[in-house]
Formats: C-alpha cells, sequence, structure tokens
C-alpha cells in the first residue's frame, strides 16, 4: 500500500507534477496547436499522469487558462519606469504589450473577457500606475486612465490580428486583380469624387 505521508499528498504532488511544468506543457501545447486543442485530458496525456493529477493545481481548464496566461505575461518587457520619462515609459509598454498580445492572437479574446489577477498582471498594472502618477494622475484618474490605456492598446492587437495572419488570407484572383488596378487608376468619376473630398478638407 501507499506510505502515510502519500497519503496525505494530492494526485498532483504524488506523481511529481509542479506547477511550473504543467504550465510550460500548457504554453507548448498551445503554441504548436492553438488554444482551443488545450483540453485537461489532452494536457494530462502529454505530461504522462492522468487527468485528475492536473485538478490538485487547477479547479477547472478556466483556472488552468487564468495561470497559463498570467505565466505568459512574463513575456512582456517592463522599461525601467526609473530611467525614463513617463511618456516613453508608457509608449514603450503598450507597445511591449501589443507585440506580446500579437504573438499570442488566439489568446487575445481570453484576455478581453477576464480581467487578469494573478502576480504578473498586478505588477504590470502597478508599473502601468507608477508612470501615470509621474504624469500627474492618482486614485481614481490614474485607473481610468489605465483601463482606457488597456482597452485601446487591447482592441487595436485584435483588430490588427487577423490581418497578420497568414491562415486567413484568401487567394486574390484575376478579376479581383483587375478591379484593384482599375480603382487605383480610377476613372473621370473617381478622378472627380477625390477632387471634391480635397476641396472639401482645404475649406
Amino acid at each position: 500500500g501507499e506510505a502515510p505521508e502519500d497519503l496525505e499528498l494530492a494526485p498532483g504532488e504524488r506523481a511529481g507534477l509542479a506547477v511550473d511544468a504543467v504550465l510550460a506543457e500548457a504554453r507548448t501545447l498551445s503554441e504548436h496547436q492553438g488554444i482551443g486543442r488545450l483540453t485537461m485530458r489532452r494536457l494530462a496525456e502529454r505530461l504522462g499522469v492522468a487527468p485528475n493529477a492536473l485538478y490538485s493545481h487547477f479547479t477547472d481548464k478556466a483556472a488552468l487558462l487564468d495561470a497559463l496566461m498570467d505565466s505568459l505575461l512574463a513575456d512582456v518587457e517592463v522599461p525601467d519606469v526609473g530611467q525614463v520619462g513617463w511618456r516613453q515609459g508608457l509608449s514603450e509598454l503598450m507597445g511591449s504589450t501589443r507585440r506580446f498580445l500579437l504573438a499570442h492572437a488566439d489568446l487575445i479574446p481570453h484576455f478581453l473577457s477576464r480581467p487578469g489577477r494573478g502576480p504578473n498582471a498586478i505588477r504590470l498594472g502597478e508599473e502601468t500606475l507608477i508612470l501615470l502618477e509621474q504624469a500627474g494622475l492618482e486614485g481614481d484618474e490614474a485607473v481610468e486612465a489605465l483601463r482606457i490605456l488597456l482597452i485601446y492598446t487591447f482592441g487595436f492587437a485584435a483588430q490588427e490580428a487577423p490581418r497578420r495572419d497568414p491562415r486567413r488570407a484568401r487567394p486574390r484572383g484575376p478579376r479581383i486583380l483587375a478591379r484593384d488596378r482599375a480603382d487605383s487608376r480610377g476613372g473621370p468619376a473617381r478622378r472627380r469624387n477625390r477632387t471634391r473630398h480635397h476641396r472639401r478638407l482645404a475649406g
């Protein structure tokens, strides 16, 4: 039978599973096969354990996703807030966040729908608030500014990601290409429309 000390351990602990090892394998699976292929059963198979071994660390797939997303946020590069001005710091931090999101485009909907509460999400929020304080914003104003920055950055990445995904690019047939060439040259009516538009802008 099992030793008394083994009986006190959860299944995942008895299997010798560390949380970091589980998250590393979950990251590999999601990056190679897509987040839609990440399930507790499939992850357990890759780790060579029974599915119930994972439940000692994560209550369900949602908890696993939350932990995975927070672990990935460690990849976001944070500027040295003591060495850069607030404007440059915010620009670099949001730019790094955007690049991170585009590198994990299939996770963007999950980031948008599930507020991050893990240690890395908290760290990034605190660094952003420090930069906003340097800009003269504190309290509710700083929190609202942080919310706006995140909405803008996440929203822009969500719009940009499909255009960068080669799997979503449709082949352009001869008819479409011919139409595009005609549009680029533009007929008389198109030229008149552009002229009226430029006059309205100039006026």
